[in-house]
């Protein structure tokens, strides 16, 4: 039963594959039915254990955020995904309304969400960090679109610096707190205050064309658009200055939704609300024991024969 879900979650075979691989190998006659069925009870058993997952998600004093498409029984839907340096938590939604992740959440949040730009993660937990490398490759994009323009072309680089000298920063706090005094300048007032200028500079910098865009009788200027993101975003982009545990990308979570995105490409998603919920199940389970360096399959049989000895024990 390990080995079936090993293949299925970490190897993303189909299920008819693994029934020819089982019989190939151990000359083993299992039906689609019934490989399915092991699926199943492997989510089953694991409940108690994603809960676990999902309350240490909350605990954290960070969490990465995002969503991809998932289709079920030819229906859209969302998967989204939470995730810690340690910990990758899914979960099905047939709404990307922002009602999933503050329900996820709950009022009791007290860390920080890292995430893209998306309206959906507005107001969650103390303070948002929005995603550097989103914005920098729309600030890439802008500057091929006008390579001979010296205007745009000047803007960008001031942001890219601007950036660069906040990611420096960050990394001389992240040393200073290892040390047993902190040099004078990485201390939580300093950091805060050192935030702050780094918004009031980002904020400057977008404020010339932002009055060009509300100018009625002057066009449009190409930083136009990007001034706008950077003027309404801008208290959510320098969050790993004063705390700098946290950080200014969210790659993390890029990476735990990417192989559901190949998933999906591959079989179109799935095919129940049963099919979901244990997809999301395997899915949490096995990555965040690829994310800890676990033996796959001895984890997943771990999960099995814990919780069927639980079950065996009377109930008191």
């Amino acid at each position: 039963m390990g080995l079936i879900g090993m293949l299925k979650s970490s190897c993303r075979l189909p299920v008819r594959a693994i029934a020819a691989l089982l019989k190939s190998l151990y000359g083993l006659h299992v039906s689609v039915g019934e490989i399915v069925n092991v699926l199943n009870l492997i989510a089953q058993r694991g409940q108690s254990y994603l809960e676990d997952l999902a309350k240490q998600v909350r605990d954290s004093s960070y969490v990465n955020a995002d969503e991809t498409g998932w289709r079920e029984n030819g229906q859209n839907g969302y998967l989204w995904s939470f995730s810690t340096p340690l910990i990758r938590y899914f979960l099905y939604d047939r709404s990307r309304a922002g009602k999933i992740p503050r329900d996820f959440f709950g009022e009791g949040f007290y860390g920080h969400v890292v995430s893209d730009f998306y309206g959906a993660y507005n107001g969650i937990g103390q303070m948002n960090q929005r995603c550097w490398v989103h914005l920098l490759r729309d600030l890439k994009k802008l500057s091929q679109l006008y390579p001979d323009d010296k205007s745009v072309q000047d803007w960008v680089k001031q942001i890219v610096a601007l950036y660069r000298k906040s990611v420096l920063y960050q990394k001389k706090c992240l040393h200073a707190l290892t040390l047993s005094c902190q040099p004078l300048g990485y201390n939580p007032l300093q950091r805060r205050d050192k935030r702050r200028k780094f918004e009031a500079r980002l904020a400057w910098i977008a404020l010339p064309y932002l009055e060009i865009k509300k100018g009625k009788e002057l066009p449009v200027v190409p930083q136009a658009v990007l001034a706008n993101r950077l003027d309404r975003f801008a208290s959510e982009l320098f969050c790993f200055v004063e705390h700098p545990q946290v950080p200014s990308h969210n790659n993390a979570a890029e990476r735990a939704v990417r192989p559901s995105v190949i998933a999906r490409k591959i079989c179109g998603g799935t095919r129940s609300e049963q099919g979901s919920t244990t997809y999301t199940a395997l899915a949490s389970m096995f990555s965040t024991w690829q994310l800890q360096g676990r033996d796959l399959w001895q984890a997943c049989q771990q999960i099995l024969i814990t919780q069927k000895v639980q079950d065996l024990l009377p109930q008191t």
